[in-house]
């Protein structure tokens, strides 16, 4: 099934190669692909997220993802959103659902700014706090709009009462009068002084001396201060940049982001060298000198670019990861990783795109342009643009609609081979385009996958006409190697390495064209398709064949090395296209993403999505390495362009978390460590659980936001040593039923490179129930030992009456040894089920040869007499299976002398099974050898008073036979009469024996008849097409009717018949 799955992917789907060759060796500038598509992973309502107005974004100390929205406070584990929801006017609740600022103040603890008042949350115990101005009054307001922490304090701003701040230790707050009135959008806190945003411009606090100083006039909705600069982000969407060393305060830079009028820029942050801007219209990074990097903005037709143009908050995560709030679209995340992979489709350049994304191939030309081949034609990148061929040579308009699978620059000419009208050539000094193909009547077919250059030769794979070559004398394409009987007709890759020639097939296996010996290899040499794909060499000389159920690897002795599949750790079986790096790399395109496979060790690092591949799907031979070494490699949605040697591993072992306790299917949120602490399940150091808490699950995260593949593993010790997979999705451990007593659960998280993390540890304690304290065990064991000694007094006095049994039944069968020798009679019994035959007499006489231990009641054997074993075989049978509970038989049986010997046989059923069939026999052999003897004379003395009768009787038949004469001619005279009164009485028997036939046969005729005439209106309606399934039914249904009386009246008339003759026969 797979094999024919494959063979349609590669006819139906049309999944072709690339092309590895440039016009020349020399080394060549290669372009630059700047504007990389950078998939972002949205978060909204239908994944958690209580509200989709992302306000406030923050990342605690274990890594935990915080967002505050309108509607509420959210935390994200990487796995699940888990909502936090308000209850104003208490103090120990969240104040307020309408989350405006959120900040970390490094001490387990987030401050939380609401539009109805602070609070603050303690991750240790899970219990918020909140300060509120109904019970405190020094609060100036509880409209809290921005926060930031200080090392020993927070600095609140409020809507329209200035600003204040709030002590970690005492809960001291400490109110600025001289920012009363101001309504402070953004803090930041840097040495003794505060900078905060206003809609009157940037001010400067000073906490030592209370002094307020205004340094910019412009309305500012965000700042950020970063190594003496400040960044200000101003509401009509303009960055100002100023020094602030000594006191001074000195502007850098101006710069505007976007065309747009009255651009907030609603949001800064940092990341080492750059700066990243949330404003109305996207996010961008600039560097500190105010160039733009990099921007993010929402593309309708690209469903994994941003989803909001309006960001309202950006923040860079501990493992240097974006992420993005916004007003309407809830949160895109974006990898730092997402760029190494170089994704490049239709959205990358949009003023001149790569407008098909279907990627089929690539090459090099002389000009340092890269061709791209796809399934609509083909394209040329330069200058940061994408151009159809024809753009450049007008002449190349024969490729508009192509299905082009390869590109091949030989000297000046450029050849592509396609799917759908042939092999087309371009020669650029005279800008002349060839088609070949059947049309042309200058090659053999339309469908072409792969070519290359071998020994001079230019040489194509086609579909259905095998291998074939540029014919320069005849300006066509011939065939090549049609010599070899195992030529396959349909080639999928070329490979050339050295003097050989490699090409794969479509059911045909891998071949190898090798000192002019067409060598073949299939599943029954090893490899594990015979429908290959691509073909590539590794740095030792081994070529590596892609297939539907994985990679097969060859050596040079063309023999198979060892095979790779997902059970070797790639992501699927189903391999389109691979390119060697030449530093060690394998890349692996499949249906399910990209692998790296070390070449060496044959470690596998699988990437997705979120890694920044193009999509999960690649395209059939779409690799390429270029001249300087970077892997081109294309899908369904672009391609993916980058330097091996950049792409690094990130080696930092993973963490992992308790994220989630349930006791009872109930989840626990706050876990009870002592009479007066809580503590949330990611911080306890160990969980004691009731005598009736027996049903426990545990929940784990990473805290691991990229999505790379994770293992959990787990064990418990105290109920078993090995260590168990834990599912990938629910990443939970469930004990149930647990017994009284102390276990200690251990669990680590593997990345895909197979870094373990430390191994988290948890000491689990179930107490024991009332009925199972130390008490009670013992009272129990006292309980058990006494029932023991019980049982051992009892035991004893058993034994003692098996004893008196034994010597009982010993006198028994001593006396039964006496009666068996006295009489001379051998018992048996038959076990039919395993045909075992247990015999026991006191002197054996019975020489049973074969059958001492066993019976065949088929085949008696030849212990018995052959005159009597039909007999013994059929009593034996109407014993097992049908019913009979006894027989009696008697017989010969060879004794030790090999004389026959008569012995009366009897037997009784004692046990039969559920079907009636006889499982068990019981018998014995009676002696009745001298009873025969004597019968044997009786019959000897019966013969001789037979002869006397016999001479008396002939006396007397000679007396009667006149009176016989006499009576025989009386008898003629009478049976004249009686044949006389025969004659008339028979005439009356026919006619009525006529009579009784006719009737049935009649019937049967009739029935025939009309079976018949139903089977001809069937035929009839069969040639008129009118037939019905119902009318196929009636006719069958009726025709079953007739035969069954002509079978019933056929019947009664062999019946009559019969009786007729047993009459006949009686009467002679």
């Amino acid at each position: 099934m797979l094999k024919f799955f494959a063979v349609f992917l590669l006819f139906i789907s049309n999944s072709f190669s690339l092309a590895n060759a440039s016009q020349t060796s020399k080394a060549l500038v290669e372009p630059v692909f700047a504007n990389i598509n950078q998939s972002m992973v949205h978060y909204s309502k239908g994944d958690g997220l209580s509200q989709v107005t992302v306000l406030a974004i923050a990342q605690d100390q274990l890594g935990f993802m915080w967002f505050g929205t309108q509607g509420g406070l959210n935390r994200y584990d990487g796995y699940e959103f888990k909502q936090y929801k308000a209850k104003p006017s208490q103090k120990d609740q969240l104040a307020g659902n309408y989350i405006t600022a959120l900040c970390d103040d490094g001490n387990h603890n987030l401050w939380i700014g609401t539009s109805t008042g602070l609070s603050v949350y303690n991750y240790n115990s899970g219990v918020f706090t909140s300060f509120l101005s109904q019970f405190n009054n020094v609060i100036p307001d509880d409209n809290v709009i921005s926060l930031t922490c200080d090392t020993n304090k927070v600095w609140v701003g409020t809507e329209g009462f200035g600003l204040y701040s709030l002590a970690f230790e005492d809960y001291l707050i400490t109110p600025y009068p001289e920012s009363a009135g101001m309504r402070i959008l953004d803090i930041k806190s840097v040495n003794a002084s505060v900078y905060f945003a206003t809609e009157k411009g940037v001010f400067k606090q000073s906490t030592e001396k209370s002094t307020l100083v205004q340094l910019t006039n412009k309305s500012t909705k965000s700042i950020e201060v970063v190594n003496q600069i400040l960044f200000a982000g101003r509401h009509d969407g303009w960055v100002d940049s100023y020094q602030i060393t000594n006191e001074k305060f000195i502007k850098k830079f101006h710069i505007s982001l976007s065309p747009i009028l009255n651009n907030t820029v609603n949001d800064i942050t940092h990341d080492k060298d750059r700066i990243w801007l949330a404003t109305n219209n996207g996010a961008f990074a600039i560097n500190h000198e105010g160039k733009v990097l990099e921007s993010h903005v929402h593309q309708d037709i690209n469903l994994k670019s941003l989803t909001d143009n309006i960001v309202l908050s950006v923040l860079v995560d501990a493992k240097s990861n974006y992420w993005f709030g916004t007003d309407a679209g809830g949160i895109n995340y974006l990898s730092h990783a997402v760029k190494l992979l170089g994704h490049i489709n239709q959205y990358s350049y949009p003023d001149s795109p790569l407008s098909e994304d279907d990627v089929r191939g690539f090459s090099l030309d002389g000009q340092g342009r890269v061709w791209v081949a796809t399934s609509d034609g083909a394209f040329i990148f330069e200058n940061e643009k994408f151009h159809k061929a024809e753009y450049y040579y007008p002449a190349l308009k024969l490729l508009e609609n192509a299905f082009i699978s390869n590109v091949l620059f030989v000297q000046g000419d450029v050849w592509f081979t396609t799917l759908n009208i042939g092999v087309i050539r371009f020669n650029f000094d005279s800008n002349q385009v060839t088609l070949f193909s059947p049309k042309n009547s200058n090659a053999p077919s339309l469908r072409y996958n792969m070519s290359a250059v071998y020994q001079g030769e230019v040489l194509f794979g086609s579909r259905g006409h095998g291998l074939v070559k540029y014919d320069q004398s005849t300006t066509s394409l011939q065939p090549f190697l049609n010599e070899f009987d195992n030529m396959p007709e349909h080639l999928t890759d070329l490979l050339v390495q050295g003097d050989d020639l490699w090409f794969g097939s479509i059911g045909r296996g891998v071949f190898r064209y090798h000192k002019e010996k067409l060598e073949q290899l299939t599943v029954n040499e090893g490899v594990l398709s015979n429908l290959s794909f691509t073909l590539t060499s590794d740095g030792q000389q081994r070529v590596w064949v892609a297939s539907g159920a994985g990679i097969s690897i060859i050596d040079q002795n063309f023999k198979v090395e060892r095979t790779l599949s997902q059970e070797d750790g790639l992501s699927s079986n189903a391999i389109w296209t691979m390119v060697f790096d030449k530093i060690g790399s394998m890349w692996v395109g499949s249906s399910n993403g990209l692998s790296r496979v070390n070449t060496l060790n044959f470690s596998v690092r699988n990437f997705n999505e979120r890694d920044g591949i193009q999509s999960s799907e690649y395209n059939f031979g779409a690799g390429w390495l270029s001249p300087k070494g970077k892997v081109f490699i294309g899908g369904i949605n672009g391609f993916n362009q980058f330097y091996s040697q950049n792409v690094v591993e990130e080696s930092i072992a993973p963490k992992l978390y308790l994220v989630g306790v349930s006791i009872l299917g109930q989840k626990i949120d706050q876990i009870k460590v002592s009479d007066k602490a809580t503590l949330q399940p990611e911080y306890i150091k160990k969980i004691n659980l009731g005598p009736k808490e027996d049903i426990v699950s545990f929940k784990f995260s990473s805290l691991d936001y990229s999505h790379q593949q994770l293992n959990y593993f787990y064990r418990v010790k105290g109920l078993s040593e090995q260590w168990l997979p834990m599912d990938n999705e629910s990443r939970e451990v469930n004990l149930i039923k647990l017994l009284p007593g102390s276990y200690q659960l251990e669990s680590y998280v593997q990345n895909a490179q197979g870094v373990k993390s430390v191994v988290f540890t948890l000491p689990i304690t179930l107490e024991a129930p009332w009925w199972w304290n130390t008490i009670s065990k013992t009272l129990y064991i006292l309980t058990i030992l006494a029932i023991l000694l019980l049982v051992w007094i009892i035991r004893q006095r058993i034994y003692n009456k098996v004893l008196l049994a034994n010597s009982t039944m010993s006198k028994l069968q001593q006396r039964l040894q006496h009666s068996l020798w006295a009489s001379g009679d051998e018992l048996w019994e038959w076990n039919i089920v395993n045909n075992q035959v247990y015999r026991h007499s006191v002197v054996p006489r019975i020489d049973y040869g074969q059958e001492d231990n066993l019976i065949n009641h088929h085949n008696i054997g030849n212990f018995i007499h052959p005159d009597e074993q039909t007999e013994y075989s059929y009593l034996l049978e109407q014993c097992i299976y049908h019913g009979s509970n006894s027989f009696e038989i008697p017989v010969r049986v060879k004794d030790l002398t090999n004389i026959w010997c008569w012995v009366l046989d009897k037997g009784k059923v004692i046990e039969r099974n559920e079907q009636g069939i006889a499982t068990r026999i019981a018998g014995a052999f009676k002696d009745i050898n001298r009873l025969k003897e004597h019968e044997y004379s009786l019959e000897e003395m019966n013969e001789k008073l037979e002869l006397k009768v016999a001479e008396r009787t002939q006396e007397l038949s000679t007396k009667n036979e006149k009176v016989e004469q006499a009576l025989l001619q009386l008898q003629y005279a009478q049976k004249s009469l009686i044949e006389n009164e025969k004659m008339a009485a028979l005439g009356g028997l026919v006619a009525g024996v006529a009579h009784e036939i006719n009737t049935p046969l009649g019937i049967s005729i009739t029935a025939i008849s009309h079976n018949q005439d139903s089977l001809f209106d069937v035929e009839k309606m069969l040639k008129d097409k009118t037939l019905r399934q119902v009318d196929l039914q009636k006719a069958i249904e009726a025709q079953s009717k007739g035969y069954q009386m002509v079978l019933k009246n056929l019947d009664r008339a062999n019946v009559l018949i019969s009786n007729f003759k047993q009459v006949a026969v009686d009467q002679s």
